[in-house]
């Protein structure tokens, strides 16, 4: 006989997947609620009983020997942990589904982006690695970047991404207004570095011949990003991307009659079809004959629609061409959706709903 706690678990699973695919994700899986293992639950424990300060210097270390201590454990103790840890998970899933619809949605919609942005930064890592095997010089830094790097050493904590981005931008600020003899000690160093990676790069091209150089940098597209690292540590990056594909709106229909236009905040009742480049068809509402309804600007949707459907009236048509960065990314929406695919929308706006107006 199937226990209720089974049972509660196969309906709980179905709602969200059900849920997933009534929302556009296009079967993407439900990651809001992230699954503590046992032994991240030990190596929580022992960080907490640890009088060691764990920071980005002794974390290794720290790694190491609780490590050795999980192998010491005895199967019982093992199974404890693993005991709690599936306890902590069911009290996660079960609060989680207490939380009303739209705050499911936007947990969800936080989780995808992050989880996103942990892939892409576990990429760009493993390119710097693989290229440093190869024995390559390291770029130079510009006079710029040295300032800023300076500047947020000297910072011991930053509470938040926003304080961190504030800095940056104040820093922005008072080099455009340093005089030129005030700048004058970054650009010797930023020079020096530019010469040494000179005679550096020369000898590695003698003695590798048969690989290609570093790509060179488009300093127009440069683009400075800086964050808190874990610990109260601030890190410095910078980071050198082509110019990304832009979001194009094009409207098909106009409405004949606009006495209030979308804006963030609104519930928009949608019917829509998805197609890829090639017009393969990958989702449609008119299919299934049922409009999509979301609140816009919330996150409840992807990037591309919460920006090109804003100011559009009810009746209007659109079609929207979504690059991959403002859709689904380097990782696409398997099976349908490949990673890094732009995406075509025909959009018709149905009815606004909006709430706290007379």
């Amino acid at each position: 006989m199937v226990s209720f706690r089974t049972m509660l678990k196969s309906f709980s699973a179905l709602t969200l997947a059900t849920r997933g695919v009534s929302l556009a994700t296009h079967g993407k899986p439900i990651i809001a609620v992230p699954k503590l293992g046992p032994y991240a639950l030990f190596l929580k424990d022992n960080a907490a009983k640890s009088s060691v300060k764990i920071n980005k210097t002794s974390i290794a270390g720290f790694g190491k020997e609780t490590a050795a201590k999980w192998k010491a454990l005895s199967e019982p103790e093992k199974k404890s942990y693993s005991k709690r840890a599936q306890e902590i998970n069911d009290k996660a899933m079960a609060d989680f589904l207490k939380k009303p619809e739209k705050e499911q949605l936007k947990l969800e919609a936080e989780a995808r982006d992050a989880k996103e942005k942990l892939a892409k930064k576990r990429e760009r890592r493993e390119r710097r690695e693989n290229w440093e095997k190869t024995g390559h010089p390291k770029m130079p830094t510009n006079a710029y970047l040295l300032f800023v790097k300076e500047k947020m050493n000297q910072v011991t904590k930053v509470s938040s991404k926003e304080e961190a981005a504030s800095r940056v931008k104040a820093l922005a600020e008072e080099w455009r207004g340093m005089t030129d003899s005030a700048k004058a000690k970054y650009v010797k160093v930023a020079e020096a570095q530019s010469e040494k990676y000179k005679i550096e790069l020369e000898k590695w091209k003698k003695s590798n011949p048969e690989k290609k150089d570093a790509p060179s940098k488009k300093t127009t597209m440069m683009k400075l990003a800086i964050a808190c690292a874990l610990f109260g540590l601030v890190v410095f990056s910078s980071i050198v991307e082509a110019e990304e594909k832009k979001l194009q709106i094009g409207v098909k229909k106009r409405s004949e009659k606009c006495e209030m236009k979308s804006k963030k905040g609104d519930t928009m009742h949608m019917h829509y079809t998805g197609t890829l480049e090639d017009g393969t068809k990958f989702d449609s509402s008119r299919d299934r004959d049922q409009p999509f309804t979301f609140t816009l600007g919330m996150g409840q949707v992807i990037k591309g629609w919460d920006q090109g459907l804003l100011n559009m009236c009810e009746g209007e048509q659109r079609r929207l061409t979504i690059p991959a960065h403002l859709g689904y990314g380097e990782r696409g929406a398997p099976p349908k959706i490949p990673g890094g695919a732009t995406l075509k929308f025909d959009v018709e706006l149905l009815k606004i709903e909006r709430t706290g107006e007379l």
